[in-house]
Formats: structure tokens, sequence, C-alpha cells
């Protein structure tokens, strides 16, 4: 979930940039990606960008690096890293 989430951010963040620096009005009429999570009782929908300090060239470091600083995202559902999870990597 927090990958997908991340995808997002960086999907607003390229558009963001769009913006700015080639076509004013690109996506301004569909807004920006949202995403939904949603169990049997309810959902929420957010929106997710990276800010201040994340607006930076490159925002996502790789795997690992994300895992260990995705509880400062705006929106995290996981914290810390599965060490298991690089154990079985080649």
């Amino acid at each position: 979930m927090d990958l997908t989430t991340e995808l997002t951010r960086a999907i607003n963040y390229v558009c963001d940039f769009i913006r700015e620096f080639i076509f004013e009005g690109f996506g301004l009429e569909e807004g920006v990606i949202l995403i939904t999570n949603a169990d049997l009782m309810s959902s929420n929908t957010y929106r997710v960008e990276y800010r201040d300090d994340l607006r930076i060239d490159i925002p996502y470091k790789g795997l690992k690096e994300f895992m260990l600083s995705r509880q400062t995202r705006d929106l995290h559902f996981g914290e810390g890293i599965d060490e298991s999870y690089f154990a079985k990597m080649p």
C-alpha cells in the first residue's frame, strides 16, 4: 500500500513539474491523482504529494531507504523495514 501511495506522489510531482516548466494548463481539468483506501465498512480518499524538503530532483531513493523513511511522508500505512524481505533477495 505504501508503494502505491509513493507512486501516486511521484505522478502528482511529475504533473506539477510539467505545469511549472512545460505546459501551464496540463491536467488542470482532471486535477490531481487521488488514492482510495477501502474495506467493507468504509472508504477514504487521499491526496498525496511530496511536500517541503521532499520536493527534490529524486525524492524516491530506493526501496530500502523508502521503507526506513515512509513514516515521514504525508500518509503511510506501515513503518520500518522487514529485513527478512531483503534477506531473500539475490
